[in-house]
């Protein structure tokens, strides 16, 4: 693969002016998509078919190309049967299917390509299965039925255009040996969980709660986090969920305190939260706070960073730092990319990808974040670019809020090692995921009662 120029990444990439984006419909974020991407596909496509292969746009796809192979560059959509729909389900009177578990895939899916005004129905060596809507592609093959269907034989995608590249610091050595320093991420506290969870539950949770609280400010016992003593947490990285999506009720214990109240609001399990990421704070560590859908703003992505008027304890403090979502973070010449998880769930009920890490991966391969935005995930209606193009490589890239922790390691030839991480949803596994600056390897880190 060639690599495009390099270049300065804006890690505000990620915020907008609202007001400024809703007068626009979403057809434009598909042109700004493949606008963008053209020049890369076109670019590896050459790289891998060869320049005596003739890239044919969309409208020149007739019969007189006979046989011929060429490429066609376009956006695939993909044509659903058992797709959610608003207008068929008031039709039959069928409920809304709202099991975030639940695939919507069958044998009889199918794919187009779009290109502008232009539409072909693609077949041949291309698994509908693993493809989703909205990816930017490249398809070699020849036309047929006078142009009608395009028979794939080779796939080639935008990719990581690479346009920044740059190798992780040596951690600092004092007095001939290397600072244990690490980073945190952690994913679904879901402040308000007891509302949904049994009493032993709860206190579970409770308990792995103070014993994150212990680790980060550095008073854990051995017990409490064995094989970890003496790890210094520089940066922590809170991949949303903060609040649980059934919040009536959650108890004091977050804190530690006596009081009780059996009913709480919004407000008032925020607080516990703002309280709780307080004393976090106080180990000097700095704390990008990402939302997620459960939390209390905008649910559509990029969801922008949380009102500080909602954090009036800790939102004060300088190292606590509200972000967005995605988030791209930047720590000693280190580029963190992040979502909540969103995108990882969308691609998972519109295909057969199963884990989370081989999602990511495959987003990495395709160069978008989430490609499935806006047809199958809610997102500002951008005009004239598309923020979730990965046009540069990041050192890490994670998905908050999965099942289970899972590793993968992506490469490329100008950058040998992006590091991709699912981070399990701590209230569910009672989990978070420690990266190593120096090497960026990483390990889960459990609070769970031995």
């Amino acid at each position: 693969m060639v690599s495009a120029t390099k270049k300065t990444v804006d890690t505000r990439r990620f915020y907008h002016n609202t007001g400024q984006l809703f007068a626009d419909q979403y057809y434009h974020i598909y042109n700004a998509r493949l606008l963008e991407s053209r020049e890369s596909l076109i670019r590896n496509s050459r790289f891998r078919w060869g320049d005596e292969v003739k890239n044919v746009p969309l409208e020149q796809l007739n019969s007189s190309l006979g046989s011929t192979d060429v490429f066609v560059i376009g956006t695939l959509f993909k044509l659903m049967p058992k797709q959610p729909s608003i207008l068929r389900e008031l039709e039959e009177n069928e409920a809304v299917v709202t099991d975030p578990n639940h695939n919507f895939t069958k044998d009889e899916d199918t794919l187009i390509l779009h290109e502008t005004d232009e539409n072909v129905r693609v077949v041949g060596d291309i698994d509908v299965s693993m493809h989703v809507t909205g990816i930017p592609v490249s398809l070699l093959g020849n036309q047929l039925d006078g142009g009608a269907k395009f028979h794939v034989k080779d796939v080639c995608y935008a990719g990581l255009n690479l346009s920044v590249y740059k190798e992780p610091k040596k951690t600092e050595k004092v007095g001939g040996k290397s600072q244990d320093e690490r980073l945190l991420i952690i994913s679904g506290l879901e402040f308000g969980f007891d509302f949904i969870t049994s009493k032993d539950r709860t206190n579970e949770i409770v308990a792995a709660l103070k014993k994150l609280r212990n680790f980060v400010t550095g008073t854990s016992t051995k017990e409490e986090v064995n094989g970890f003593n003496g790890t210094k947490i520089s940066r922590i990285i809170i991949a949303g969920n903060s609040i649980a999506s059934g919040y009536a009720k959650a108890k004091s214990e977050y804190l530690g305190s006596s009081e009780s109240k059996d009913t709480r609001s919004l407000t008032e399990v925020f607080e516990l939260f703002d309280k709780y990421l307080f004393t976090l704070a106080q180990s000097g560590a700095i704390i990008d706070l990402m939302p997620g859908k459960n939390d209390p703003t905008s649910f559509l992505l990029p969801q922008q960073p949380l009102h500080p008027k909602i954090l009036p304890k800790s939102g004060v403090l300088e190292n606590i730092h509200p972000t967005t979502n995605p988030a791209l973070i930047e720590h000693n010449d280190l580029l963190f990319l992040g979502t909540s998880g969103e995108n990882v769930l969308a691609i998972k009920q519109y295909s057969k990808i199963e884990h989370s890490t081989t999602i990511l991966r495959s987003t990495l391969e395709w160069g978008h974040i989430a490609p499935s935005a806006p047809d199958n995930l809610s997102c500002v209606p951008f005009k004239g670019k598309d923020p979730f193009i990965i046009d540069f490589a990041p050192d890490v890239y994670f998905a908050g809020n999965q099942p289970e922790f899972l590793i993968d390691t992506y490469s490329t030839e100008d950058k040998s090692k992006i590091q991709i991480v699912s981070v399990p949803s701590f209230v569910n596994t009672l989990t978070c995921v420690l990266v190593d600056p120096s090497n960026l390897e990483v390990e889960p880190i459990c609070f769970a009662e031995k």
